[in-house]
C-alpha cells in the first residue's frame, strides 16, 4: 500500500535526500551543489512509501510573485 508523508525542510537523514542523492547524483550525474540546495530547507517535500519503504520524494516551494 501507498502512503505520503509531507514535511517541511530536508536533512541529511532523511529517506527523500537519499533518494535524490542516489537518483539525481548518483544515477544522472547531477552535480550535488546544484541538486541540493537553499531552497531544500524551506520547501515542502512528499515522501512516498510503498509499505514501509521510502520510494519516491518530490519538493514543492512558493517562488514569489
Amino acid at each position: 500500500m501507498l502512503h505520503t508523508e509531507l514535511f517541511c525542510g530536508l536533512e541529511k537523514n532523511n529517506p527523500g535526500y537519499a533518494i535524490r542523492q542516489a537518483v539525481f547524483v548518483h544515477e544522472q550525474g547531477f552535480d550535488p551543489n546544484l541538486e541540493f540546495d537553499e531552497k531544500d530547507m524551506t520547501a515542502f517535500h512528499v515522501l512516498v512509501f510503498s509499505d514501509s519503504v521510502p520510494v519516491a520524494v518530490g519538493r514543492f516551494f512558493y517562488h514569489g510573485g
